[in-house]
């Protein structure tokens, strides 16, 4: 089964790479991101609207473990997009353990959210 996300939202956002790191910047991202939970894998892709990515342009691959279908691994950015994170847990791909990585950045959000 092929599953996908695609929306665009008003974010900050800032850039890294070997070259150093751009300052935070507000714009509107589109964000889009496919699984194939037959085979275990997918990708994303993120953009700012304004320059088409010229300003800021991010795309990776997902992973998931063969015996659970949980999300095991990514590439292509330093942290996953949060909003990605929270897609999957939704779809079912984020393991329950709140020990797991990718569950204890949705806990965090969520506390900040609540403190906000």
């Amino acid at each position: 089964m092929s599953i996908k996300l695609d929306i665009t939202r008003e974010s900050r956002f800032r850039m890294e790479g070997s070259w150093g790191a751009t300052g935070w910047e507000t714009g509107t991202l589109r964000i889009t991101a496919w699984l194939n939970t037959e085979k275990g894998r997918g990708g994303f892709e993120m953009y700012d609207v304004e320059t088409r990515g010229n300003r800021a342009y991010a795309e990776g691959g997902l992973w998931l473990d063969d015996d659970d279908g949980f999300l095991c691994d990514y590439d292509g950015v330093g942290g996953l997009d949060l909003r990605i994170v929270e897609w999957l847990d939704e779809e079912g791909h984020i393991d329950s353990d709140p020990k797991d990585f990718f569950r204890k950045r949705i806990i965090k959000a969520a506390e900040k959210e609540v403190s906000e």
